[in-house]
């Protein structure tokens, strides 16, 4: 069971362009606007994490429009941390979790979040896409995580 009030939060997705740094910018904005001290940090476990680069236009304007700027995010692949530092993980999905598990990370520090494919949120062509498919279940995990450990 992850620890409350965990100090050290990782987010992770598949490529670290959509739905990892929206969620992790999300947790870090509601959890340091009810003044807990929290790092968070965004990466992905896919080979696609390794090609840096930044996130998507359209994670770029859906976060714009809830007053965050992820204009400057830069692409990280999960070997640039070490996972175990952290107190918790969120993980973005399953296949998410299996690679943690996969890095040896201690299954108490595993949080999944439960953005999986199987919800039909792939492939996103368009702003509209993403803000239908992908924004209503990173807003759901973010506050669901900061209901369990930080209330």
């Amino acid at each position: 069971m992850i620890k409350t009030n965990p100090k050290r939060v990782l987010v992770a997705c598949i490529g670290n362009t959509e739905r990892s740094p929206l969620l992790a910018a999300l947790i870090k904005e509601w959890v340091t606007g009810n003044d807990y001290e929290v790092h968070v940090e965004s990466v992905g476990v896919g080979e696609s994490a390794l090609l840096g680069g930044c996130t998507s236009d359209e994670a770029i304007t859906a976060a714009k429009r809830m007053n965050i700027d992820l204009s400057k995010h830069e692409r990280r692949h999960v070997s640039a941390v070490d996972p175990k530092s952290f107190d918790a993980i969120v993980c973005a999905d399953a296949s998410v979790v299996n690679a943690m598990v996969d890095l040896k990370v201690p299954k108490n520090k595993l949080w999944p979040a439960g953005i999986d494919g199987d919800k039909n949120l792939w492939p996103v062509h368009c702003l509209e896409d993403y803000e239908e498919k992908i924004v209503p279940e990173v807003l759901k995990a973010a506050y669901k995580f900061v209901r369990r450990c930080y209330e």
